[in-house]
């Protein structure tokens, strides 16, 4: 299963510590098989305190696509369903979700 998340954190929005949260809540999952589960991120020309988020749960995450401006989430993720391998199914989640 290929998951994607498209990012747009900025200071002035203060999302960073919703992405942070979402990727703490993946990261634990003690029932994700990573060799089957791989996540992505597309990252919208996110702030500073976001790119060091991703850089901290860089060991779950397979690919991040830094597009260098906000592209919007559409763009965003039809950008990482691209890597998409055959018969592989596609989750879209959300940089506010946590996984319970």
């Amino acid at each position: 299963m290929l998951i994607t998340m498209a990012v747009y954190d900025t200071e002035a929005n203060d999302r960073t510590k919703l992405t942070n949260s979402t990727l703490a809540s993946l990261e634990h999952r003690v029932t994700w098989n990573w060799a089957r589960h791989r996540l992505m991120v597309s990252d919208n020309g996110s702030c500073e305190a976001t790119q060091e988020v991703l850089k901290k749960y860089s060991h779950i995450i397979d690919k991040v696509v830094h597009n260098g401006e906000n592209l919007g989430t559409a763009a965003a993720l039809n950008k990482l369903w691209r890597h998409r391998k055959p018969g592989e199914v596609v989750c879209k989640i959300d940089n506010d979700v946590v996984v319970h």
